[in-house]
């Protein structure tokens, strides 16, 4: 996979969601969700070098254990977390954060790969995103992250999925790369040239 490109990132069978919605208690910040769609134009994200680290070139391969941001196309925010309560599992809540893609280090996540023979993040190399500052990893709980007419009467959301974050490092925080719009710098730059 190549930097500051944008994809769809998906945990089984849901893909990381995002809207100009916020939350209406805890942080206020913009609402981050999984959905079971995986052609929504609001599940796509670019992935980017960690806030306060160099720039990367667009094209650069990703390599696991580097640290990213990833920023929603639609929003310019970045998913970040820091020690509110989630709404839903009561885990530790995960948002949008920050204008037209800057932030802070609470944007930073460390990809971690799971069972890769490769040091670089291809399409179907699992991982895990470490979030930096608190130490815990993205996930999604499915047994009690849905929201339904319980928790979220009436809201624009329910049938998704809470994103939160946890310690546990087990299938749940398991990520990969689904699909998404990929450009090849070179190219791109020749395409101009002419």
């Amino acid at each position: 996979m190549l930097w500051k490109k944008n994809y769809i990132l998906s945990l089984k069978t849901f893909s990381l969601f995002s809207t100009r919605m916020t939350w209406g208690s805890g942080s206020g910040m913009q609402m981050i969700a999984a959905t079971k769609k995986d052609d929504d134009y609001d599940s796509l994200f670019i992935i980017k070098e960690g806030h306060g680290l160099d720039a990367c070139p667009t094209g650069t391969s990703i390599k696991c254990g580097s640290v990213v941001r990833l920023e929603h196309v639609n929003t310019g925010k970045n998913i970040h977390s820091h020690q509110y309560p989630s709404f839903v599992t009561e885990s530790q809540e995960v948002c949008g954060f920050g204008e037209n893609g800057m932030g802070d280090l609470n944007d930073n996540w460390e990809l971690q790969c799971y069972n890769s023979k490769d040091s670089i993040v291809k399409g179907e190399t699992q991982f895990f995103l470490l979030h930096e500052a608190t130490r815990n990893y993205l996930y999604v709980n499915i047994r009690k992250s849905l929201y339904n007419d319980v928790n979220c009467r009436n809201c624009p959301i329910r049938g998704h999925r809470e994103v939160s974050c946890t310690t546990s490092k087990d299938k749940q925080a398991l990520w990969k790369i689904k699909g998404g719009l990929i450009f090849n710098a070179i190219e791109e730059e020749n395409k101009n040239q002419q």
